[in-house]
């Protein structure tokens, strides 16, 4: 496989993590609430599904930056083109 298909479908995948741990930390009772009822989610503490949010996110970030120096020609082309 391609090294720009591999890196869109990280991107892809770990913007859906990303999403869909934020949703559920939205969602998640307060700290004190979380730990009282031993609340978790997917098999995961609150603390656990914020650790997992805060890692993808960074992974996202560091593929993304990725992303864009390998695509730098045709983002460059494209804004120039305009």
């Amino acid at each position: 496989m391609k090294r720009r298909a591999i890196i869109d479908i990280a991107l892809v995948l770990l913007l859906i993590v990303v999403f869909v741990t934020g949703v559920l930390l939205l969602n998640a009772p307060s700290g004190r609430i979380a730990k009282a009822s031993d609340w978790n989610v997917l098999g995961l503490s609150k603390e656990g599904l914020e650790s997992l949010h805060w890692y993808a996110g960074v992974l996202f970030t560091l593929v993304a930056v990725l992303h864009l120096a390998i695509n730098w020609k045709t983002f460059k082309a494209l804004l120039l083109a305009r």
